[in-house]
């Protein structure tokens, strides 16, 4: 097998933005060439847009380490999902991408003598997505990422100071991921929703829906939306008593959603209100919806569109997931500073830091510090 890593500046774009991308090189089982690219990323070196801030901060560090990843989900999980890579030139490019990532971490930890550093390492959410189903077993892809995210925790300690801080945070946990639920389809069933004549399923962005009888309607990963009357451009369902009702009725029917087995697949229902805070609570999902591990969302439902089951087996590589009821998958942080973990939430982060540089949070910052006793400088 070839497997070859290149790098090419696509020059017949350069009049217009400069862009890079890496290929890779193999051949299929009958020894055919077959060449992979990922898609375009911004050039750091030479950036058609800003990147970074500074803006020469992303061209010092092609300077030190050479062409990087710029996109936003850089790992090709839909190349693998397609069969468009194996899952060993996924891997390959899941952990470059990892190796680029600590080496601006470094850097950066080294150069910085005094104030904040921060970096995200997602490659641990990538190979979770994709590799849930290959369970925790040593030797397993998962087992392996948390083997090097262990070293990588482990060598970061050793670079700090006697009074250096050092917080490990992720926002999420994981869970698998077997079962998609289609709740448009579901509220198509249950007389919620509405196509329009001859209309049966929906690709789509909800092309064919009959907005003048639907009441309510689901996109994104967790949520269900009213069609509220001064609200939603097409609106029939009445703000207040009518929309309450409407809310209580659809969750209570959720709560009793099951598979063929008889097994219920929604674990909690929340409402907005209860959920969220500040002025924006109206523009978001009116219904928050807890699948039980395994369900979520399916992948036609995320983007507007109504299959023909209402729940179905999730048959993509892409196997785990955190989208599912908050309780199923909590957040990891861990400290070498002792801190005050009861009830403590992503919110606290930010006072926490503020606190350890010696800084008072401002009155408007939601969350508290968690370290104990006095600020720590």
């Amino acid at each position: 097998m070839i497997n070859h890593d290149l790098i090419f500046f696509l020059k017949p774009f350069a009049d217009l933005f400069n862009v890079i991308s890496k290929f890779c090189l193999t051949e299929d089982k009958g020894g055919k060439p077959l060449l992979y690219s990922t898609a375009v990323h911004v050039d750091p070196f030479f950036p058609s847009v800003p990147i970074s801030h500074p803006v020469y901060y992303s061209r010092y560090l092609a300077g030190l380490y050479g062409p990087y990843a710029t996109l936003g989900l850089a790992e090709d999980t839909w190349a693998l999902s397609n069969g468009a890579v194996s899952e060993e030139t996924f891997l390959e490019q899941a952990w470059s991408i990892f190796e680029e990532r600590r080496k601006m971490f470094f850097d950066a930890l080294e150069r910085t003598s005094d104030g904040l550093v921060v970096c995200v390492f997602d490659t641990s959410d990538r190979i979770q997505h994709m590799f849930w189903g290959s369970g925790s077993s040593k030797g397993s892809p998962i087992h392996e990422m948390y083997s090097r995210m262990d070293s990588l925790i482990g060598e970061a300690a050793e670079r700090l100071g006697r009074k250096d801080m050092l917080i490990v945070m992720s926002d999420h946990g994981f869970t698998s991921f077997h079962t998609c639920i289609d709740f448009n389809r579901w509220l198509l069933e249950n007389g919620y929703l509405f196509l329009e004549e001859g209309v049966e399923t929906v690709d789509t962005f909800f092309r064919g829906v009959d907005w003048s009888r639907t009441r309510a309607w689901s996109m994104g990963l967790a949520g269900i939306m009213l069609n509220l009357r001064g609200r939603e451009e097409r609106g029939i369902v009445e703000p207040g008593s009518e929309s309450f009702e409407l809310l209580e009725e659809m969750s209570e029917r959720l709560m009793k959603l099951k598979n063929d087995n008889g097994e219920r697949v929604i674990s909690a229902v929340y409402r907005s209100e209860s959920v969220y805070s500040g002025p924006y609570i109206s523009r978001g999902p009116d219904l928050i919806i807890g699948t039980e591990a395994g369900y979520r969302s399916g992948w036609s439902c995320v983007t507007g569109g109504i299959g023909k089951e209402v729940i179905y087996p999730n048959n993509r590589h892409w196997n785990g997931d955190h989208c599912h009821d908050h309780r199923l998958v909590p957040g990891t942080l861990a400290s070498n500073v002792k801190l005050n973990t009861e009830n403590a939430t992503i919110l606290d982060i930010a006072p926490t830091v503020l606190r350890a540089l010696g800084i008072a949070a401002p009155t408007y910052m939601e969350g508290k510090s968690l370290i104990q006793g006095g600020a720590k400088k």
